[in-house]
């Protein structure tokens, strides 16, 4: 068997929140912080999160960065779900 036919009838384990925030989320919120404050963006920027995933990055966003926008955008079955806040 070719190696893309053992893939075609895989899951992706982390097309569910449920089972990514606990295992790899929890890691994602710390990266965040240290990743926000390597950035020093002033306060009032406009910010783009693609392929948001659960959130992690967008909401540590919104609480330490001030942003005055910020859209997030995640692909969800061939369309993208996006938010804008501010």
């Amino acid at each position: 068997m070719d190696e893309q036919a053992r893939h075609v009838n895989r899951t992706d384990a982390w097309n569910s929140g449920d089972a990514y925030e606990p295992y790899v989320g929890r890691w994602s919120r710390l990266v965040a912080r240290e990743f926000l404050e390597w950035l020093a963006v002033p306060p009032g920027g406009r910010w783009l999160d693609v392929g948001c995933g659960t959130g992690a990055l967008a909401e540590t966003i919104l609480a330490l960065a001030a942003p005055a926008k910020l859209w997030a955008s995640i692909p969800r079955r061939r369309t993208w779900h996006s938010r804008v806040i501010g």
